[in-house]
């Protein structure tokens, strides 16, 4: 029996005859196209522009076209690169692949954009014996282009992504500056990261005892010196010029070494930025030396990364040029010295990069600054660059970081007031963020211990006699805390309630988890609001009958809402009735 004619109306006949229709579409587009194109430059940006577009096939078949007589490697570089973009590293591989069958010539470029792409596949390690076919191809003698350092960083960079050392070093020792094949900052920064990198991995190091870690880590380290000397032998004769992230590379080594290495941080980076060791009391005879006034105001002047390697500053010797210290170099200088707990040193550097070198700090910058003054506990510092810092630049973590640096200031009476300006300066982001930036209900919890903690001017008043005096004052600074916080309190609650998962349906795993660690948090900082409210009412540390009996209304609806989330079947006790003080962590100096 025939088999039945299918009918039009088939929606599987339906889609091909779709497909057909535009196939035949693009067909006479990419027909009238090429009777206007004949030049391989104006072809390469009419696909650059269809790429633009999203029109991958159409730029592709016009692309196959003009091959036929007439060399447009240009063009297939952008279907290449629109490939690589995606991440489609197999499928740019059969492009390059298509394009030497239809005999079209790869250039130099062909053959970064590959690499480069190889460099940034999904799988890395899939990715590098590609990587080292493609580049040993053009090591042949007969090939028609030759590999250049741009190739030569490209597959080490493949081959550091994927944790292949061996690889690595097999394709370092095909540099050849003869050839055209130079070793570059970006070579040794490549291969000095890779190192440490592999060193760290922890999936490597969960098979690992600890001896086994420190040993591979000290290996790292000797094996990164060897290479440093290769690098500085060079930059002293001029044959390599320095960058920023060359010497920032072979400082974290150093930061994962011995204390002789660590202490050698400073000096590397005097030797080779030009920036002064702070710390150094008695300098050498040749310090001044050393030190470059062409250096001040550079980071400024740089203004980008990209131009810092066009104005390096040359150094007091001969043919050789400092690198630019900028963020990177900032963010270490902090680093190793909140490592060595150099709080007052960390911030003199600070003064050095801002004010000599004119560096514009970064958000983790100023994220390590308030690190700092959290170690050391410097509240009035930590409110002002919390204060001045635009929104775009503040994250939840550095709301916490001045907060904190206010709880371990619970010496200075001014400590409260100054984490009240930091509360005031996030419910401000907040509200101008129109909902796009959450509260951060955890800081809410250290400004409450602010509150409670900061009490050491009160008990020296109540030394000095005036105990009903000290205990009102404190009293005071207990409502204040939980009356700031009620606001934005609220605010979150009723965003969590919001976000409440509904009855009946099936919410994610992740929605469930996140909306029950939301709960928890609030829940933790009513029951904290709860006892600090008791501590004043059973205490009678407020003499406002009033402001007392606002923060009882306050705390019925608290408890309310513990009940609520924590025992719904529970009988609510008695909501006017106040219980006993219940204690609060970090509530030490009860008066």
């Amino acid at each position: 029996m025939k088999e039945a004619r299918r009918s039009p109306r088939d929606p599987d006949n339906a889609d091909d005859v779709a497909e057909k229709n535009r196939k035949r579409k693009m067909d006479w587009a990419v027909d009238q196209h090429l009777k206007h194109m004949d030049d391989p430059f104006n072809i390469a940006q009419h696909v650059e522009a269809t790429l633009k577009k999203g029109r991958f096939d159409e730029a592709l078949l016009l692309v196959q076209r003009s091959s036929k007589d007439k060399q447009v490697a240009v063009a297939w570089n952008h279907l290449i690169e629109y490939k690589v973009r995606d991440k489609s590293v197999n499928a740019a591989i059969k492009l390059f692949n298509d394009m030497k069958k239809r005999g079209q010539r790869p250039n130099d470029r062909t053959y970064t954009i590959l690499l480069t792409g190889c460099a940034k596949s999904l799988d890395p390690k899939a990715a590098v014996p590609k990587a080292v076919a493609i580049y040993n191809s053009l090591l042949k003698e007969n090939s028609a282009v030759r590999a250049n350092s741009f190739h030569l960083n490209a597959v080490l960079q493949v081959c550091g992504r994927a944790g292949d050392v061996d690889a690595m070093f097999s394709i370092a020792e095909t540099a050849d500056a003869r050839a055209g094949r130079k070793t570059t900052a970006y070579t040794y920064t490549t291969i000095i990261n890779a190192l440490r990198f592999e060193a760290e991995n922890p999936e490597k190091q969960k098979s690992q005892s600890l001896q086994e870690i420190l040993d591979a880590m000290a290996q790292m380290v000797k094996r990164c010196k060897a290479i440093w000397e290769e690098v500085m032998r060079n930059w002293r004769k001029g044959t390599l010029e320095l960058d920023e992230d060359l010497v920032c590379a072979m400082a974290r080594v150093l930061l994962l070494g011995d204390k002789k290495d660590q202490a050698s941080i400073i000096p590397l980076l005097e030797e080779t930025m030009s920036v002064r060791d702070l710390a150094c009391k008695n300098p050498a005879k040749d310090h001044a030396l050393r030190m470059n006034e062409g250096m001040k105001g550079i980071a400024a002047a740089v203004g980008t990364a990209s131009s810092a390697q066009q104005k390096a500053v040359p150094s007091t010797k001969p043919r050789i040029n400092y690198a630019i210290p900028r963020s990177n170099t900032l963010s270490l200088v902090l680093t190793t010295l909140l490592q060595n707990r150099q709080a007052k040193l960390a911030v003199q550097y600070w003064n050095h990069f801002v004010y000599y070198y004119g560096l514009e700090p970064d958000s983790d910058n100023w994220n390590q600054l308030l690190r700092i003054y959290e170690r050391n506990g410097s509240s009035r510092d930590a409110a002002k660059v919390v204060q001045k810092l635009p929104d775009e630049m503040l994250v939840p973590i550095m709301y916490r970081r001045a907060l904190s640096a206010c709880v371990n200031d619970k010496l200075n009476q001014k400590a409260f007031e100054n984490a009240t300006a930091v509360l005031e300066r996030m419910t401000a982001h907040v509200a101008a963020s129109k909902g796009t930036t959450p509260l951060d209900v955890r800081a809410l919890h250290i400004y409450l211990k602010v509150g409670l903690s900061s009490n050491f001017h009160f008990r020296q008043v109540a030394k000095s006699g005036k105990v009903e005096e000290a205990r009102r004052a404190y009293g005071e600074q207990l409502a204040a805390a939980v009356n700031n916080i009620w606001a934005p309190f609220t605010s979150a609650k009723d965003a969590m309630l919001k976000k409440k998962p509904k009855t009946g349906g099936k919410p994610s795993s992740k929605t469930s988890q996140m909306h029950g660690f939301a709960v928890k948090e609030l829940v933790e900082i009513a029951r904290n609001m709860i006892s600090a409210v008791d501590k004043i009412v059973n205490e009678n540390r407020l003499a406002d009958e009033e402001a007392v009996e606002a923060l009882k209304q306050k705390r019925n609806k608290l408890n309310r809402f513990v009940v609520e989330f924590t025992d719904p079947n529970q009988q609510k006790e008695e909501d006017l009735v106040v219980t006993k003080n219940t204690p609060m962590k970090d509530g030490e100096g009860v008066m």
